[in-house]
């Protein structure tokens, strides 16, 4: 199962050759099983003795933007955070240390378009979250509620 399960997750990532931890291998065949008892009216949550993978894991099967964000290569990321952590103010360092160190999703924005290019995985948040370039005073992001941004959205409430 985790065989077929991470041929299909590097099919379907930007890098082919990402190599997934043990840990997330673990979720990723735990995601699929509650995807085959959704089929039959239950949920791996029914099932507490199971292990219980994040909710990210659990909702990453349709959406691609959620298979990008959950396709980091942890140990990879450990060791860019190891050469960063001499260079990151305490508020840096505690961002970094909760978030996707943990293997959860975080959606790194900056003001233009250069200071995203040094960010891994960043995008302005105009490009992120839909906000119009001109503002007034009506404003609002053009997400609709069941569009692939707003699930990856809705999947960082914990």
């Amino acid at each position: 199962m985790i065989d077929d399960i991470m041929l299909s997750r590097r099919s379907n990532s930007n890098d082919p050759s990402t190599i997934f931890s043990e840990k997330q291998q673990q979720f990723f065949a735990l995601a699929e099983i509650d995807k085959l008892l959704k089929s039959i009216g239950k949920s791996i949550k029914h099932y507490s003795q199971l292990p219980q993978p994040p909710a990210s894991y659990l909702h990453s099967g349709l959406n691609n933007l959620v298979i990008d964000e959950t396709s980091y290569n942890l140990t990879d990321m450990e060791r860019e955070f190891n050469k960063l952590i001499v260079n990151c103010n305490p508020e840096q360092l505690a961002i970094f240390n909760e978030l996707r160190s943990e293997g959860l999703i975080v959606l790194p924005v900056a003001s233009s378009g250069i200071a995203a290019t040094l960010i891994h995985g960043g995008r302005t948040a105009h490009s992120r979250f839909k906000i119009p370039i001109v503002l007034d005073d009506c404003f609002s992001c053009a997400i609709r509620h069941d569009s692939d941004i707003a699930e990856l959205i809705k999947t960082q409430v914990r």
